[in-house]
């Protein structure tokens, strides 16, 4: 058992408890320490916490500061040279633990820079020790052994972490982008976009909304649904502008508008929610598309 603290509360806990029963103990707490408390966790139950963060949360500018804290402990997680899986995921949940006050910030690189001359400085005097310092006990030079090489391993990490970041993505012609752009909609990675949705409907509807938006970006054109889709248990008008966000994440700009009419025309298919003029959705849409085009 652990016990997580706040200033006013604490909670104790199990590594074992579900992510639902984690987040009821911490919702009251302040987001700072949310965040703190997912980041304690290794992954999936510190991208599922990350995901109950994130849907409780009201404040767009804490929405997006949470997204790319999220979105910056993902890509930490890339193929290192003498790396195994497990390492990679040790160090992504190190770096997560490390970096997670300063990863919605635009200069958090300057703080990778920094633990890697950080970790330089802590090497050299470890290293001098090694060489000079006479142990007491043989585990003690056996623990600093250790930790050098603990110390060396992370700083390699995070030096790859760092030319990873900063390396363009290749060039590439229209052409092939066009066809990237069609090729990437497959029902596969549209399941990975939706991958949030699968807990909170049954699988026949979730799998009627995945094919329903592959149909669309496939061929163009929108199935009649027999049935309103519904997420626990319920119509819901959010559902259609959650998934069409995290289509807009991956086709990129110069559809939106499109998306707009497409999701005017068949909100309905979706949900019983009628999409009039004054609907909440359509405004919170017509929001996105309009400050994305900019």
């Amino acid at each position: 058992m652990k016990q997580k603290k706040d200033k006013t509360e604490s909670i104790v806990f199990s590594n074992d408890e579900s992510t639902e029963i984690l987040f009821e103990k911490i919702k009251g707490w302040k987001i700072t320490s949310q965040v703190e408390f997912a980041v304690s966790f290794d992954s999936p139950k510190r991208k599922e916490l990350f995901e109950k963060i994130f849907e409780a949360v009201t404040n767009e500018t804490v929405k997006q500061n949470i997204s790319l804290i999220v979105q910056r402990i993902e890509q930490a997680a890339f193929q290192v040279s003498g790396y195994t899986h497990s390492e990679i995921e040790y160090y992504q949940s190190l770096f997560a633990k490390d970096f997670y006050t300063v990863l919605h910030s635009e200069n958090y690189q300057t703080y990778i820079e920094d633990k890697i001359r950080e970790l330089l400085f802590y090497c050299k005097g470890l290293e001098q020790d090694l060489r000079t310092k006479q142990y007491e006990f043989l585990e003690d030079r056996e623990q600093d052994k250790n930790q050098l090489t603990e110390a060396e391993r992370y700083k390699f990490y995070l030096e790859n972490l760092f030319i990873h970041l900063n390396t363009p993505a290749p060039q590439q012609t229209e052409t092939d982008q066009e066809q990237k752009t069609e090729n990437d909609f497959t029902l596969s990675t549209i399941e990975d976009w939706l991958f949030e949705f699968k807990e909170k409907m049954n699988e026949t509807d979730y799998q009627t909304l995945v094919s329903a938006l592959k149909q669309y970006f496939d061929v163009g054109t929108f199935p009649k649904l027999l049935k309103p889709i519904q997420i626990n248990g319920r119509p819901n008008k959010k559902l259609f502008g959650w998934a069409l966000n995290r289509i807009f994440e991956a086709k990129g700009k110069g559809v939106e508008k499109e998306l707009l009419q497409f999701a005017k025309q068949n909100i309905s298919l979706f949900t019983d929610v009628q999409f009039d003029e004054t609907n909440i959705l359509k405004s919170n849409l017509y929001k996105y598309f309009t400050t994305q085009t900019k």
